[in-house]
């Protein structure tokens, strides 16, 4: 069961009624499409400061990416119970 903290989350309640994920590909959609503006700018070249700054934007996008399709997993196995 998910934590009451994480289901306070307006995707994480949305992703409950996502019987068949289209809500969860929607926003994968979204972020990777961000994700890919900050990966252009990035692989343009930057200063290492901006260099720094857009790996841990990027490392946060792939962490989202990663982590939603178990969240969505999981907010579905709750609804079942």
């Amino acid at each position: 069961m998910l934590p009451p903290q994480i289901r306070k989350f307006d995707v994480v309640e949305q992703f409950v009624t996502d019987a068949d994920g289209a809500r969860l590909r929607e926003v994968i959609g979204r972020l990777e499409a961000n994700r890919s503006v900050f990966k252009q700018r990035l692989d343009q070249g930057v200063d290492p400061t901006e260099y720094k700054e857009l790996s841990a934007v990027l490392l946060a996008y792939d962490s989202a990416l990663s982590a939603l399709p178990n969240l969505w997993e999981r907010a579905r196995q709750d609804q079942g119970q």
